[in-house]
């Protein structure tokens, strides 16, 4: 006879679910890096494939207006910049007032913007003596108002390393945009394509801001004395960083031909791509993971060191292997008239070898609110960058010019690894035993390419030899590279370090993917 249920024993409750376990900084950083990578790959993929299509659209005079109108507005922008999204992102709990008072800040800014540029329209236009930039001007400071007005609330998808959904927020608008001017290329041929592609791009990240996120901000300064003591030393360091990265320009410009001053922004722009494609991406999720480490009671100098060296593993190499290659690669995607940027290139990609080091050192003091600090170090290093292009140029002109970029930002570098092992704690020991591995490992790529006559040596051929020689070369460095840093981890013991936190988190993602 079946007992009743009475008689049954009270069911037993199934275990807890337990949470999952939080990951750590550092993966939780890389992660989000990952989403920006994605982000800085697909804008460029899609920007050269619109660029393609609308210079057969579009006339080179739209593209110049258009040049001299951003130009203009990116000026305004960053002379106007206060760093509210920084300053939410790395408090520990911001309030609605916070996000209000943020919200407003960039709306009072995005206002100013737009005012400047009206004022600014005719004036602007008749110094070009351009008249169709007047109208490029007004909608381009309507841009910005739409822009400001978006909703703050999306900051917190940086908060919590959702760059996931900050990817597709970013994404969708610029397909839009590309979509647009495409289309209206096609039936205007005017630089009005330009416009309207901006302009959709701006409205639908509004849209999507308000969709993406519940957060409603309302006008507010309740908080403006905390948001500002922060975006106050934002804003002074970002007038040295402008002065240190565009006075020389200014001062080539003056001193030596247009042709030098060409090839200085163009070598610039080459030999930094290992800082621009692979360090500032990183740094940009490095911050949040900075500020959250803060509040989670992580060693500030622990997490620099993890974060910087598992950076520095990829970011050197590249940029040793660019100096070995400056020589084919400038021949080969330029042409011999632009040889003169080989030196730049050779001398300034080392130094992004190891920028990493400075770049996020900048970055875990900012995260920590120590602007006063990095102002000092950056406005230091501009004015010693003048100088020393003051002295160098007559004599050595664009060597010089590299020369001086070189010497001045390893200073800030070395200012940085220094004072990281001041203020956080951050031990030459410890950091030298998670990077001399790749450190040798570049060294003995580097060695072995130029004893072999296939780095730092000029290639005169043809096309086609000089891409033979650029797919031999590559793959072999990367080869000496990884199999060096493989075989020295291995011999040590197999250290807990950055390659064994590179292996974990390719374990990492595996598990996730299997499941």
């Amino acid at each position: 006879m079946p007992p009743s249920d009475a008689d049954r024993p009270p069911p037993v409750p199934p275990p807890p679910v337990a949470d999952p376990p939080k990951l750590s900084i550092l993966a939780r950083t890389t992660r989000g890096a990952g989403w920006i990578f994605a982000f800085r790959l697909f804008t460029r993929v899609l920007g050269t494939f619109s660029n393609i299509i609308l210079a057969a659209l579009l006339l080179p005079a739209d593209f110049g207006i258009w040049t001299l109108g951003t130009a203009s507005m990116q000026m305004v922008e960053t002379l106007s910049y206060v760093g509210v999204e920084d300053a939410l992102v790395r408090e520990k709990a911001p309030d609605r007032a916070m996000y209000n008072t943020g919200f407003t800040l960039n709306l009072l800014r995005g206002l100013l913007v737009g005012a400047v540029m009206a004022l600014a329209a005719y004036p602007v236009s008749l110094f070009y003596q351009q008249p169709a930039l007047l109208p490029v001007l007004l909608i381009l400071g309507l841009g910005s108002v739409i822009e400001a007005a978006g909703n703050i609330g999306m900051v917190d998808y940086r908060r919590s390393f959702e760059f996931d959904r900050e990817f597709f927020w970013l994404a969708v608008p610029r397909v839009l945009q590309v979509l647009t001017m495409i289309v209206v290329a096609v039936l205007t041929r005017s630089y009005v394509a330009l416009l309207a592609g901006i302009m959709v791009a701006r409205v639908v990240k509004w849209v999507m801001g308000y969709v993406l996120h519940p957060f409603r901000p309302r006008l507010s300064l309740a908080s403006w004395r905390h948001l500002l003591g922060f975006s106050a030393w934002t804003w002074v360091v970002s007038m040295a960083v402008l002065l240190r990265d565009q006075a020389p320009k200014a001062v080539i410009g003056f001193m030596l031909p247009a042709k030098i001053l060409g090839m200085f922004g163009f070598g610039m722009d080459l030999a930094g791509m290992p800082i621009t494609e692979l360090v500032a991406p990183m740094s940009r999720s490095a911050f949040s993971g900075f500020s959250v480490g803060r509040h989670e009671g992580e060693s500030g100098g622990e997490t620099y060191l993890r974060i910087v060296s598992f950076i520095a593993v990829f970011t050197v190499p590249v940029g040793v292997g660019l100096s070995l290659v400056a020589d084919p690669l400038v021949r080969l995607a330029l042409g011999t008239e632009w040889l003169g940027t080989v030196p730049l290139i050779s001398i300034v990609s080392l130094l992004s070898s190891f920028a990493v080091y400075g770049y996020l050192g900048w970055t875990l003091f900012f995260a920590h609110g120590r602007l006063k600090l990095v102002f000092v170090i950056t406005a230091t290093g501009a004015l010693l960058r003048l100088l020393l292009l003051y002295l160098l140029l007559p004599r050595l002109e664009l060597v010089g010019a590299a020369l001086a970029v070189f010497l001045t930002s390893m200073l800030e570098d070395l200012a940085y690894i220094v004072l990281v092992r001041i203020y956080f704690a951050a031990r030459f020991s410890v950091l030298w035993a998670r990077n001399w591995r790749f450190l040798f490992a570049a060294l003995l790529m580097a060695v072995v390419l130029y004893a072999a006559g296939l780095g730092w040596v000029p290639v005169v051929a043809d096309r086609l030899t000089l891409s033979l020689h650029l797919l031999l070369v590559v793959p072999l460095g990367a080869a000496l590279y990884a199999g060096t840093l493989v075989a020295t981890w291995m011999l040590s013991g197999r250290p807990d370090g950055t390659e064994a936190d590179l292996l974990r988190l390719i374990a990492g993602r595996l598990a996730r993917v299997r499941r």
